[in-house]
């Protein structure tokens, strides 16, 4: 199925390494470094990082994952505490910028979040992406966390918000 469409994006609650360090998780999610080749093995295009799980093996793990999904060919975005990079994808003369958020980071760290728009902005993308790594999980409805930073997404540029977290579809919004 992915395989058909121009362009996929995941959120990716994980970090790749063999043997980063665990750090205070309740739930730690790690894969090998290899497994990071099954992501364009099925025609994922892009990662968002922005979310709960990327550092759960600290700077080390965080590291490693770069790593793993730039040797597979994968676009990173996802603003946390061990980076803010932004992806951009081009193809037949359009361009799309990616960036994620989650609101513990954007909350302390709003300047650094507003530049990754920013630089979308400036690299010509005329459509830019977020992920909101966001809301109640397993709530069938959106609340008032994700209505708040989607106003904050749009208002910085984002031209479509995807919103993750919940672990069940919530529609659209």
């Amino acid at each position: 199925l992915m395989a058909q469409d121009d362009i996929t994006l995941v959120n990716l609650e994980n970090v790749f390494s063999d043997d980063a360090a665990v750090q205070s998780s309740r739930y730690r999610f790690r894969g090998p470094v290899s497994y990071a080749s099954i992501l364009s093995a099925a025609s994922i295009e892009v990662v968002n990082l922005a979310n709960n799980h990327t550092e759960d093996f600290g700077q080390e793990g965080y590291q490693s994952t770069l790593n793993a999904l730039d040797s597979s060919g994968i676009l990173i975005s996802g603003s946390t505490s061990n980076g803010n990079p932004v992806a951009i994808w081009e193809s037949e003369g359009i361009r799309i910028g990616f960036a994620g958020v989650i609101p513990l980071y954007y909350k302390d760290h709003p300047e650094e979040v507003s530049k990754c728009f920013e630089k979308l902005k400036e690299a010509g993308c005329q459509v830019i992406v977020a992920s909101l790594h966001a809301g109640k999980e397993y709530n069938p409805t959106h609340g008032s966390m994700q209505d708040t930073y989607g106003k904050i997404l749009r208002r910085l540029g984002a031209n479509i918000i995807i919103g993750h977290h919940p672990h069940v579809p919530q529609g659209i919004h």
